[in-house]
């Protein structure tokens, strides 16, 4: 009897529930601690930084510019522009497609004068100093290509500056022993205005044959200051012969590219004389 109550009690010992409450390795125990294999979710602290909304960042695109030319419209190479006044200056960036692409960030300089620095597109200037000019244009494009373009002898002066040709015509008139007598000559003239067109300066010669009394050489200076359109100050008759010169006082106008003078007085006290000039620009460089 004691042999089967005995086995009954070790029966029951083996087949009773363990309530131990240790937390063993790899389990989440009393402390709430996790076990390596708990799978929560992984988190990758790289993933998503600071202040960043997860927006994509959209670059702009300049690849309308790739390929792009720069070219002055205004002045060309050659053109004149009067000094002082106002001229038109014009540059375009053109794109691959031959269509004008908006940019004003051009910026603009002269060889001749290193002040003269302007910024555009297109603008009007009347400040380039007198001379002639090598314009150069330099630009900086949106996708970072620099471009730049120049356009040579670009002429800044006064609109009356030049060379004029023609003729001058000198007539004298002789008392010879109570018998009038008249004679005349005309000469090639060539005549320079400064680039100011301030100054005008020039020579010419004729030969006068007083019916095989007289005859003389005479060669004149032409020396003259200008006022807008007036022309004032001699024509000097320079009398080699017997050397000194006369000046004679002489006047006219300036206008258009048309310069006419007169003169006239006692030719060596026994003479009177006369003398006009009339000369029109062929060129606007100053002498030949």
């Amino acid at each position: 009897m004691c042999y089967r109550i005995i086995f009954t009690l070790f029966w029951l010992v083996g087949c009773a529930p363990n309530y131990e409450i240790g937390a063993k390795e790899g389990e989440v125990g009393a402390s709430g601690s996790m076990g390596e294999d708990d799978d929560l979710g992984d988190v990758d602290d790289g993933d998503v930084e600071a202040g960043d909304t997860g927006e994509a960042v959209v670059e702009d695109d300049f690849s309308e510019y790739d390929g792009a030319n720069l070219v002055i419209f205004s002045p060309r190479s050659g053109d004149f522009i009067p000094f002082g006044e106002s001229a038109e200056f014009e540059a375009v960036i053109f794109g691959t497609s031959g269509y004008v692409l908006p940019f004003d960030d051009i910026i603009w300089n002269s060889d001749l004068d290193s002040s003269w620095n302007q910024t555009g597109a297109s603008f009007e200037n009347d400040t380039l100093k007198i001379g002639t000019h090598s314009l150069r244009v330099e630009a900086e494009l949106p996708n970072g290509n620099r471009l730049n373009y120049s356009v040579g002898g670009v002429l800044v002066q006064h609109q009356n500056a030049g060379t004029y040709v023609g003729n001058m015509h000198v007539s004298v008139s002789v008392d010879l022993e109570g018998i009038p007598i008249g004679a005349s000559c005309i000469g090639g003239a060539v005549i320079t205005v400064d680039q100011a067109g301030e100054n005008a300066t020039g020579e010419s010669t004729c030969y006068l044959d007083l019916l095989g009394y007289v005859e003389l050489e005479l060669r004149h200076k032409f020396e003259y200051e200008i006022d807008e359109a007036s022309v004032d100050g001699d024509a000097i008759v320079a009398l080699d012969f017997i050397g000194f010169d006369l000046p004679y006082a002489s006047n006219g106008l300036i206008d258009a590219g048309e310069l006419g003078t007169e003169w006239s007085g006692e030719l060596l006290s026994f003479a009177d004389f006369e003398g006009t000039l009339a000369v029109e620009r062929i060129s606007r460089s100053v002498g030949l």
